[in-house]
């Protein structure tokens, strides 16, 4: 199993309204799924109106914090730096700043970059990544300071490094 990319088209601008379009279509091709000749349509219209739900709601858990980890919203997605940056140019997330591609954080929050890895490594597993089928090689930079921060040299009771 490998991380699946976002799907950085699915962005544009005014996503809520877009979701209000979406939903009332899918509630009208809900029930004529039903019938063999709208059941194409109707079906491209439920996973176009399910992605987007799902993009709304990355927007409304980011505006419900001043400071949001990339990887609580996107997961181990690659390109989750680029999807941020993609919301914010939009105007989805407006008020908005992407620190060290790895932090949302509101325009008025002062935040470092060393701040911002240390919020993301908080977060990152690597047995998660590897689950996910990131490798060192694919990884994006913020999971690869994450990951440097997270490893911990073993040491003895004695706190002396074990070789």
């Amino acid at each position: 199993m490998t991380v699946r990319d976002i799907k950085l088209k699915e962005i544009v601008p005014d996503m809520e309204r877009r979701c209000k379009k979406l939903h009332t279509l899918s509630n009208v091709f809900r029930v004529l799924v039903l019938l063999i000749i709208p059941a194409i349509p109707a079906m491209i219209i439920l996973s176009k109106y399910g992605y987007c739900m799902m993009l709304c709601r990355i927007i409304n858990a980011v505006r419900m914090r001043d400071s949001t980890p990339l990887i609580t919203v996107f997961g181990y997605a690659p390109n989750a730096a680029d999807a941020a940056r993609k919301l914010i140019e939009t105007g989805n997330l407006p008020g908005y700043k992407l620190v060290a591609d790895a932090v949302l954080v509101r325009e008025d929050i002062d935040m470092s970059d060393e701040q911002a890895i240390e919020e993301y490594s908080a977060y990152f597993n690597a047995y998660a990544a590897a689950t996910a089928g990131l490798t060192p090689e694919t990884m994006p930079e913020p999971m690869k300071l994450a990951s440097k921060m997270r490893s911990e040299v073993p040491v003895s009771a004695d706190d002396k490094p074990i070789e």
